[in-house]
């Protein structure tokens, strides 16, 4: 459910929805799909981050906020305690190598975090989303999205551009927004 929320939480932030009305909006959505609460906490710090994303420009500042929310006003302690690893200060120093490609919606959040916080541009975010390896295609999706809205349409790759099916018609929809 973690690849569909990016429309909601776009709307949440059109919408101006305060922190538990984001979270609400998140529960109903993911819920259709996947209604455990470590699903509907992995989708809600998602929407957090990405909403802090688009107001910071900063992947770290972005991380330390989600890290700060206090997640018992929303969720079980043993729910909170399976994303302990992401929440704590020392995730952005994270090795590679403890990133685990499970396709778990907790690993798959980390990953696309991970991918985040140490890319420099589009390009290598995607690239280390990618190189990340296993459920590839989950990992690239959810980081491409938020990269994308990180990072300016100048910043992709004219070789993954030209690559585009009905790429006119893509770029125009995207102008609208």
């Amino acid at each position: 459910s973690l690849m569909r929320m990016l429309p909601f939480v776009l709307y949440a932030i059109k919408s101006k929805l305060s922190e538990e009305s984001t979270y609400k909006l998140i529960c109903e959505a993911t819920s259709l799909t996947h209604a455990h609460e470590v699903s509907k906490m992995g989708c809600f710090i998602y929407a957090e981050y990405l909403k802090n994303i688009i107001e910071t420009k900063n992947p770290v500042i972005s991380l330390d906020r989600i890290q700060d929310i206090d997640y018992t006003i929303y969720f079980s302690e043993e729910t909170i305690d399976k994303y302990d690893e992401l929440l704590q200060d020392n995730f952005i120093f994270i090795d590679e190598k403890h990133i685990s490609q499970s396709g778990y919606i907790i690993e798959t959040l980390k990953s696309v975090i991970y991918s985040l916080i140490h890319g420099k541009n589009f390009e290598e975010t995607l690239n280390i989303a990618i190189n990340l390896g296993y459920d590839t295609d989950t990992v690239g999706a959810i980081t491409g999205g938020i990269a994308g809205l990180l990072y300016t349409q100048k910043e992709i790759p004219e070789k993954w551009l030209s690559k585009l099916r009905k790429k006119e018609y893509l770029l125009n929809i995207s102008s609208r927004y």
